[in-house]
């Protein structure tokens, strides 16, 4: 079964912040599992519009960007500054895991171009 964690953040919370912080997640775990591995497992996605986000967390490498990302997003903006849904795939049909993969929004890039926390 595959798994989400949908992060929501409030309304005019600039995107960036959001962008940053998932950023540093997505490097965490290439530090931690090697960035092929991250390549292959990871899969991420940021809204263009709101400050909302997608992990895929049905891998070792996606749970833990969503743990670094928590962590990262606590201490920015506190306890009660957003919050983190976890999802089943099924669950819902607005988030499943072909949305996360098929969508138009930004996706995470290590500084070296490459296609590293996504599933493109």
């Amino acid at each position: 079964m595959k798994m989400v964690c949908r992060f929501i953040l409030p309304d005019g919370t600039p995107t960036e912040v959001l962008e940053e912080k998932l950023a540093f997640a997505v490097f965490s775990a290439e530090c931690a599992f090697g960035k092929p591995r991250v390549r292959i497992e990871a899969s991420c996605y940021v809204s263009p519009k709101r400050p909302r986000c997608v992990v895929d967390i049905s891998t070792p490498v996606g749970e833990y960007i969503a743990q670094v990302l928590t962590g990262a997003l606590t201490k920015e903006l506190g306890e009660e500054g957003f919050a983190v849904q976890r999802i089943e795939r099924g669950e819902t049909s607005r988030v499943s895991h072909e949305r996360v993969r098929r969508s138009e929004g930004t996706r995470i890039r290590p500084r070296d171009g490459s296609q590293a926390g996504t599933n493109s």
